[in-house]
C-alpha cells in the first residue's frame, strides 16, 4: 500500500465516500474537489485500487508570530465496505512520510475521531470558539472616521492585514488558496467584506459579514476579520452594527478570548467552544530550529524525542535559546531533560500545554529542575483557529 495522487477517473469513487462519511451530496463533494484543486487529492493504492482519500491542503501557521509550513488534512475517508482493517492509518501513515520528504514542519486538522489520529502522532492542541454577542451590544458604538465600502477578499490590503493580524493569534493559520476561497462562501453563506480605508487611503479594519436563518432566528455571521489597533478594531464593532438590521445576534470566531469583545459596553455574550483541533510535529529538528520563542528569554535544555514513523525524528535534541532563537543541536540521551514521544511534543510545542501539566499526566517524563525553563520557552497563549478547512 501506498499513497498517490487521485487519477480523473476515481473522483466519483472519492466523492462518493466522503458523501458516505461526512452526508454529503456527492455533486457537492465534487465542487468540493474542484474548488480545493483536484491535484491535492489523494489515494491508498492496493495493486492499482484506489481505497482511501484524503485531501492535502498546504499553507502555514503562526506559533508565537512565525509563520511554519504546515500541511492541512482533510476530507480523510474509507469507503463503508473497506472499513476496520487498516486503511485509515496506513493512509496517514504514508501522508505523513510524504509532508516530511515535501519539507512541512507541522500538520493540523480537525478530527472526526481522535483515536485515528492520536495512533499516527496528532494531539489535541488548538480549538474554535463561538461568540454569540446579543444585537443590542452593537448599537451606539462610535469609531473614528473612516471611509467604509466593498473590497473583495482577494485584495492585497486585506491578505496583508489579515496575515499581520493572524501572526497576534497564536495557532492562527497563514492562508493558502483554499482557506482563502472559503472566506467569501462557506457551507452555502454568501460573505461581504467591507473595509474601513483612513484618510491616507490605508485599510484600517475589515470583516466579512453574512446574514443568516437559523431555524427561527437571523443571525450575523463575522466569518472573518481584522484590524490593526484600537481604532480599527472598534471600526469592527460599528461594521457589524452597520451591516445587521435584523439579526438577534451576531457570531464571531477565533480563541477561548476575543480581544475586540473587551470594548463592548457589557460582556453579555456567550462563549462555545466548537471542535477542538489536533497538530503533529512532522520534522522536529527543522520545528525547534524554526519557532519563535519569548523576546528576552535565555534557557538553554534538551529535549528527548521518540517517533515511530519518520527515524529521522528520533534523537535527543538540545536547543540554546536567545532572545526568540533556538540553536538546535543533537546530543546524547543522557543530556535529555525531558522525554517524550511526538505526540506528546505538538501540545508543548503549539503552546497548548506546560511541560509542568503534560508531566503531572504523565505525557511526558521530565526533570523537575528544567520544567521552568521548557514552560518558559514554549509559553504562547492557548493555540486557537477562526477557520475550517
Amino acid at each position: 500500500m501506498t499513497i498517490r495522487p487521485v487519477r480523473e477517473d476515481e473522483l466519483d469513487a472519492a466523492a462518493r465516500s466522503a458523501s458516505v462519511a461526512f452526508v454529503v451530496p456527492v455533486e457537492d463533494c465534487l465542487k468540493w474537489f474542484a474548488t480545493s484543486g483536484v491535484e491535492h487529492l489523494r489515494a491508498l493504492d492496493e495493486g492499482g485500487v484506489a481505497t482511501a482519500f484524503l485531501l492535502y491542503v498546504p499553507m502555514g501557521q503562526f506559533v508565537l508570530g512565525g509563520s511554519l509550513p504546515m500541511m492541512g488534512v482533510a476530507g480523510v475517508t474509507v469507503p463503508p465496505e473497506l472499513r476496520g482493517r487498516g486503511r485509515g492509518r496506513a493512509l496517514m501513515e504514508d501522508a505523513i512520510r510524504a509532508m516530511y520528504a515535501d519539507g512541512f514542519v507541522l500538520s493540523s486538522l480537525y478530527p472526526s475521531t481522535q483515536t485515528l489520529y492520536r495512533a499516527v502522532g496528532y494531539e489535541q492542541c488548538g480549538a474554535m470558539f463561538e461568540h454569540r454577542v446579543p444585537r443590542a451590544e452593537f448599537i451606539g458604538l462610535r469609531a473614528g472616521s473612516f471611509d467604509v465600502r466593498v473590497v473583495p477578499a482577494e485584495d492585497p490590503s486585506v491578505r496583508a492585514l489579515y496575515r499581520e493580524f493572524a501572526s497576534r493569534n497564536n495557532g492562527y493559520l497563514d492562508r493558502g488558496p483554499y482557506v482563502w476561497n472559503r472566506v467569501a462562501q462557506h457551507r452555502g453563506d454568501k460573505f461581504e467584506c467591507l473595509g474601513c480605508y483612513r484618510e491616507d487611503g490605508t485599510l484600517a479594519a475589515y470583516a466579512s459579514l453574512a446574514q443568516v436563518r437559523d431555524g427561527g432566528e437571523v443571525l450575523l455571521k463575522v466569518r472573518d476579520f481584522a484590524y490593526a489597533d484600537g481604532a480599527g478594531a472598534r471600526a469592527v464593532l460599528t461594521l457589524i452594527d452597520r451591516f445587521t438590521t435584523v439579526s438577534e445576534a451576531a457570531l464571531l470566531y477565533g480563541g477561548p478570548v476575543l480581544p475586540i469583545l473587551s470594548l463592548l459596553p457589557q460582556e453579555k455574550f456567550e462563549t462555545r467552544r466548537v471542535e477542538y483541533t489536533m497538530s503533529r510535529v512532522v520534522n522536529v529538528e527543522r520545528a525547534l530550529a524554526e519557532r519563535r520563542y519569548p523576546a528576552g528569554l535565555r534557557a538553554s535544555f534538551a529535549l528527548s524525542v521518540h517517533d515511530s514513523l519518520i527515524a529521522a525524528n528520533n534523537g535527543t535534541f538540545a536547543l540554546e535559546i536567545d532572545d526568540g532563537r533556538a540553536l538546535v543541536r543533537r546530543v546524547a540521551h543522557a543530556e535529555a531533560s525531558a522525554t517524550m514521544d511526538v505526540r506528546s511534543l505538538a501540545p508543548l510545542f503549539m503552546g497548548w500545554s506546560s511541560a509542568t501539566t503534560l508531566l503531572s499526566v504523565g505525557a511526558i517524563g521530565a526533570d523537575g529542575g528544567a520544567l521552568g525553563a521548557i514552560d518558559a520557552a514554549f509559553a504562547a497563549g492557548p493555540s486557537s483557529l477562526c477557520d475550517y478547512f
